[in-house]
């Protein structure tokens, strides 16, 4: 199971999504770092693997870091 942890500006809550396949976590991760990256904001829309009714909605400009690892 891998963990994808994003740090919130102005936030002290963590949110965390988790994927099941490493491949899947990975992309994710780079999906995340490209809107961070991107002109427009973007509203991203999460969901967890391992707790399917769990769903993240932030805007890519307030994500002030984004965290992989393996738990």
């Amino acid at each position: 199971m891998f963990a994808i942890e994003l740090t919130i500006r102005n936030s002290n809550t963590i949110p965390m999504i988790q994927r099941k396949g490493e491949e899947e976590a990975n992309e994710l991760y780079d999906k995340i770092l490209a809107a961070i990256n991107a002109e427009k904001n973007q509203l991203m829309k999460l969901s967890c693997e391992r707790y399917p009714k769990k769903k993240i909605a932030v805007w890519s400009k307030d994500i002030a870091a984004v965290q992989l690892s393996e738990i």
